[in-house]
């Protein structure tokens, strides 16, 4: 039953993933013979939205074309655009640094056009490279600044867009109570959107935390109810999310040949996204999956873990391997390489220390002074309001006094 039901789960990625893929080609090749470079990266930037899930790599190439054809003739919005593409490119292919310039020079493009929608997004994009390096001080504030601007755009699915990010950074510090809040009102809110993408996502986090609680059962319900709404959003990536998590939860109910099947069907399609961090994800569930009981198979796993967050730079993946060593080996080596490893990322976040002040600073005035500019056009015109009605009225005064008088000369 169970191999019957999974060939058809995967026929249905199968399916899927090549419908998408030709529906982005025809797309894709619109884009290219696109002269106007306004519409052109409007199509870039919808084009983007899918790659992320879809084709890592189609990214970075969607991104470079958009640069050259914007720096040839100058445009700016273009430019921003392609930053913005190769800024989410870089981050989530480990040039996180780099990513994260790359995404701060086309927010500040939007925020000096006052473009609200933009700014969330890129917000939320900031917030996503500061995570994955650990700095999980810089991230939230790049995450309640997302929603800060997003209760200001005017695409209303941006006010909840980050919250999901935001309890990811909750659960990081421990504070469950908070992130359940959160994803509670991001899965009602996404639920009346119909943004069912958004409702698996939060429905995964529920389920993760309900695991790291052992509450095994509550967490299975959730995972059901992730799967449901993936497949419901007809998004791979996420129908993938949804395996993995389908896969725990075999593994936690002790059916080991469904778990086994499942991580690395996960693990295959994850090389295939081309995302350095999901990939470090499936690699570490197999390797806790042949533990303790295939101690080789399970360090080579465990291998490819380390191997993958020091070529992508992912600290806080790298932390997790040397913990992860430590708790299974109680060697003094893993725990200096822990010592050192936070001592690396407390460095990090005392670095952006600024760049969170900052944050603050730079961004509220502008926001101020659009709310100043209206409440002066406000201003101005019950002032104008003012003069034009005691005009009229000494105006008409002066209309009937000499009316009067001329009715008692004559």
């Amino acid at each position: 039953m169970f191999k019957f039901q999974s060939l058809c789960f995967l026929l249905f990625l199968e399916l899927f993933s090549t419908f998408s893929l030709a529906g982005n080609k025809k797309k894709f090749n619109d884009f290219l013979i696109d002269k106007n470079l306004d519409s052109k990266s409007i199509i870039a930037l919808e084009l983007s939205k899918d790659y992320l899930s879809i084709s890592i790599d189609s990214l970075g190439i969607l991104g470079s074309e958009l640069f050259r054809s914007s720096t040839r003739e100058n445009s700016r919005f273009g430019i921003a655009i392609a930053q913005r593409i190769l800024g989410c490119y870089d981050v989530r292919t480990g040039k996180i640094n780099r990513g994260l310039k790359l995404l701060t020079y086309s927010k500040n493009y939007f925020l000096s056009n006052n473009d609200f929608e933009m700014i969330c997004e890129a917000m939320n994009e900031l917030g996503i490279g500061y995570f994955l390096q650990g700095d999980l001080e810089t991230a939230g504030s790049f995450f309640k600044a997302s929603i800060d601007y997003g209760k200001e755009s005017p695409i209303e699915t941006n006010s909840f867009l980050a919250e999901v990010n935001l309890a990811k950074v909750y659960v990081e510090k421990g504070k469950i109570a908070e992130a359940k809040h959160l994803l509670k009102h991001y899965i009602q809110r996404a639920l009346y959107f119909k943004k069912y993408e958004s409702v698996s996502n939060g429905y995964s986090l529920l389920g993760e935390i309900s695991l790291s609680l052992n509450h095994i059962r509550t967490a299975a319900n959730y995972f059901e109810k992730q799967k449901f709404y993936a497949l419901k959003s007809n998004n791979s990536s996420y129908v993938t999310r949804a395996l993995n998590n389908q896969a725990i939860n075999a593994f936690y109910q002790n059916q080991p040949d469904k778990a086994l099947s499942l991580f690395q069907e996960v693990l295959k399609r994850r090389k295939k996204e081309n995302f350095p961090f999901n990939t470090i994800d499936a690699y570490f569930n197999l390797a806790r999956f042949y533990y303790p009981d295939k101690l080789q198979i399970s360090f080579q796993y465990v291998d490819s873990c380390y191997q993958t967050t020091k070529e992508n730079k992912l600290l806080k993946q790298e932390l997790e391997v040397y913990q992860w060593r430590f708790e299974h080996f109680k060697d003094q080596k893993n725990k200096h390489l822990i010592d050192s490893m936070k001592q690396v990322i407390r460095s990090k976040e005392m670095e952006n220390e600024l760049t969170r002040k900052g944050l603050s600073a730079k961004n509220q005035p502008v926001k101020n002074s659009v709310k100043s500019d209206l409440n002066w056009i406000i201003f101005s015109l019950i002032v104008c309001s003012a003069f034009l009605g005691i005009r009229y009225l000494f105006v008409r005064k002066k209309h009937f006094k000499t009316a009067d008088g001329n009715q008692s000369i004559d």
